[in-house]
């Protein structure tokens, strides 16, 4: 199925003073085939559906389609060398490539634990609180329970915490989530203290533990951005926004693990949002 509406990033293109960027709005000449029979029959339910027969492209035509400035000006072999450029390209997708199968496989590995881990619980949970510790940091329905009371499946000591679910306004979530991290890590280290030396290892060390339970979350995103949620929608700036962040996460992705985004460029960023 073609996308409606695709657009090359305007701005690379032109970077090159022999460069032309064509905007085209086609319509699919009509066969038999089976899949224009398809989109036919697709574009049909118009009241869910649009019509895919007619797209809409802005092309970088120097480079796709081999144009020069020559060809600026509409004319019949400017139409006729964007109709042999599209109709070679217009089946061409984002190529799935090996990251895109190590990802997809590591993640389906994930899910089959978290699913394992809780459908054990669901049959045999355990005695007097006597559970595998690895398996239960996989259980949905422990870390449901722990979620919902506060810090524990018992309920306990953090419940104050829940009155802040409250708040939607995304600069005060992203505040509370600092102020959470750091009261939460803070408590960790007093009670650490309590039965252990404190020393200036431990500092740092708390920190590392604070990497480590970020990191699963943060490499779950970022691999889903650099592999497959590029394929999974279309646009006119799917390209320029998407597109251009998978690629910046394979190439800057250490950026995001060492959690200093900050120190670097902006436009450089692997999701910068996060």
């Amino acid at each position: 199925m073609p996308a409606l509406s695709e657009l090359d990033d305007f701005d690379l293109c032109l970077k090159k003073p022999d460069a032309v960027y064509c905007i085209v709005d086609m319509v699919l000449l009509e066969d038999e085939t089976p899949l224009y029979q398809f989109i036919k029959n697709f574009s049909s339910l118009s009241y869910t559906n649009y019509m895919h027969s007619k797209l809409h492209r802005g092309v970088c035509a120097s480079k796709a389609c081999g144009l020069n400035l020559t060809h600026a000006n509409a004319s019949d072999a400017t139409a006729a060398a964007l109709q042999h450029c599209f109709n070679q390209s217009i089946h061409q997708g984002l190529p799935v490539d090996a990251l895109d199968f190590t990802i997809g496989a590591l993640l389906l590995l994930l899910l089959l634990v978290n699913l394992g881990c809780s459908a054990f619980y669901f049959f045999w949970p355990g005695e007097n609180g006597k559970d595998n510790r690895f398996m239960m940091a996989f259980c949905v329905q422990k870390n449901w329970k722990a979620l919902k009371h506060g810090g524990s499946a018992e309920g306990g000591l953090f419940k104050c915490f829940q009155a802040l679910s409250l708040l939607f306004n995304a600069r005060v979530i992203v505040q509370i989530f600092f102020v959470m991290g750091g009261f939460l890590m803070a408590y960790k280290m007093l009670v650490y203290a309590e039965s252990h030396q404190f020393s200036l290892k431990t500092v740092p060390m708390a920190l590392v533990n604070r990497w480590l339970r970020l990191m699963p979350a943060v490499l779950v995103i970022m691999g889903l951005a650099m592999t497959w949620v590029p394929h999974l929608g279309s646009g006119p700036m799917w390209d320029a926004v998407v597109k251009r962040e998978r690629d910046l996460c394979r190439t800057n992705w250490w950026q995001l693990v060492i959690l200093m985004p900050n120190l670097f460029p902006f436009e450089h960023l692997c999701m910068p949002q996060a």
